[in-house]
């Protein structure tokens, strides 16, 4: 889940920035929907200061001028032991899924691009509604149109994503919100948040296939294209693990905890926030390239496809960084924080939420502001259909589709209740959109 820190360690924001030579645009919500078209499926059958930052300049502003030092370079050091490794118990065959995953991490690829190459729903149309016992975190989809997630109730859900019907529950022992991820060999990996734990989970069956004991888990892991499950920790850690056993391949400290979800670059090279700190980490050997410090608590990366890091931070501003070097590139001074992840469009354009209910839209080459739309509540991270529409959710009973040429709104959902929560959307591979929220259900919108 892009927005991953702890809810009691975000604040609501209610500032709108206001920005030069940049479309703004304030709607009023067209054809909505509400939760009275939905359908509820069934329940579970079974019962989870550092370094100096260059500032962007006035806020709306493009920073201009030469890169500033990327901050100060730290060594990983010698891999430490990752604690305890748990037997899971018997577990039936992993198999495969059938097909490729279309959504089968958070932000979709190693890349965290939250970009489908499917065909969103144009219209407000909720398909079904599942129940779990909490909060229901972010989604990933298998190939077999499975839809897998987590709730505060500390059970781990399989749905199918057809019918919304439950196909089995894994009790993690603890409470976690952060998205699983599918790896390419029939497991799920999934944290356990309070438990401390990260397990390996059977999808056909939801066995546990191992459990490693990392410290607290609240961030979705990433998987390398050796299957490398990469996975941060409260213990101020962040891990390489082997697929297969769960084992530790390396361990790289990065003095503070880690609630981000990482990013996969190309070059043998993984980026992961701590702190204040953007962290370049080999993935061969779990060692330092580079680190970037900024003003505050930074967010989820993204990577494009030249390599370039884009990450918000709580100081109210958006990176741009060399992914070789940490060299900045250009920042920009939103109104208000940014710790959702970015998601990138095929020409370029960056999008990214706000503390402040803004959906701002960027040239991911210059920085420069295309348009901002003010939605409302904290803004979750975006997700992009292969027609370039944006679907968001947002903290304030908001679930949508913007245009993404002129940042208008195409449609909305609400709830009807005021402090309902939408987190991070899913898309399917034939365009529907699996989104959780706080009132405890996971949502399926169909076309």
């Amino acid at each position: 889940m892009g927005i991953s820190r702890p809810f009691s360690r975000v604040i609501l924001g209610c500032l709108v920035a206001a920005c030069d030579s940049a479309i703004a645009v304030n709607w009023d919500p067209p054809a909505s929907s509400s939760d009275d078209a939905g359908i509820d499926a069934e329940p579970p059958r079974w019962t989870a200061d550092a370094g100096s930052l260059t500032d962007g300049g006035n806020d709306g502003s493009l920073s201009d001028g030469p890169a500033t030092d990327a901050g100060s370079l730290t060594d990983g050091g010698p891999a430490t032991d990752a604690g305890s490794l748990t037997d899971g118990g018997p577990a039936g065959d992993g198999g495969s899924t059938n097909g490729p995953s279309p959504w089968p991490v958070s932000g979709r690829d190693a890349a965290r691009s939250g970009r489908s190459t499917a065909v969103g729903p144009q219209v407000a149309k909720v398909s079904w509604k599942f129940a779990a016992g909490q909060r229901a975190s972010a989604p990933v989809i298998g190939g077999d149109a499975m839809v897998y997630f987590v709730s505060d109730d500390k059970n781990l859900y399989a749905v199918d994503g057809t019918t919304g019907q439950s196909k089995w529950t894994s009790n993690l022992g603890g409470t976690g919100l952060a998205a699983p991820a599918i790896g390419a060999d029939g497991l799920l990996y999934v944290g356990s948040g309070e438990a401390g734990k990260l397990f390996a989970i059977d999808l056909k069956t939801g066995a546990q296939k191992w459990i490693a004991t990392i410290g607290k888990v609240y961030s979705s892991p990433a998987i390398g294209v050796d299957g490398t499950v990469y996975v941060g920790s409260y213990d101020k850690k962040f891990y390489a693990l082997d697929p297969k056993t769960g084992a530790q391949q390396w361990s790289y400290t990065t003095g503070d905890i880690v609630d981000c979800t990482p990013a996969i670059g190309s070059g043998g090279t993984i980026y992961v926030g701590s702190g204040k700190k953007i962290h370049a980490i080999s993935t061969k050997t779990g060692t330092a390239k580079w680190t970037y410090t900024m003003g505050d608590y930074a967010g989820a990366p993204a990577i494009g496809s030249d390599g370039t890091v884009y990450v918000g931070s709580h100081d109210q501003k958006v990176y741009a960084l060399d992914g070789s070097t940490g060299k900045l590139k250009w920042s920009y001074a939103t109104g208000g924080w940014v710790f959702s992840a970015p998601a990138l469009g095929s020409d370029g354009t960056v999008y990214v939420g706000g503390a402040d209910g803004t959906l701002y839209a960027f040239s991911g080459a210059t920085g420069k502001l295309k348009w901002s739309s003010v939605i409302k509540g904290i803004v979750a991270s975006p997700s992009i259909g292969a027609d370039g529409t944006i679907y968001v959710g947002s903290r304030a009973d908001f679930v949508g589709a913007i245009d993404a040429s002129t940042g208008k709104l195409k449609w909305s959902h609400t709830t009807g209740n005021e402090w309902s929560e939408f987190g991070d959307i899913a898309i399917g591979a034939d365009g529907t959109l699996y989104v959780g929220n706080s009132d405890h259900k996971l949502y399926a919108f169909g076309k």
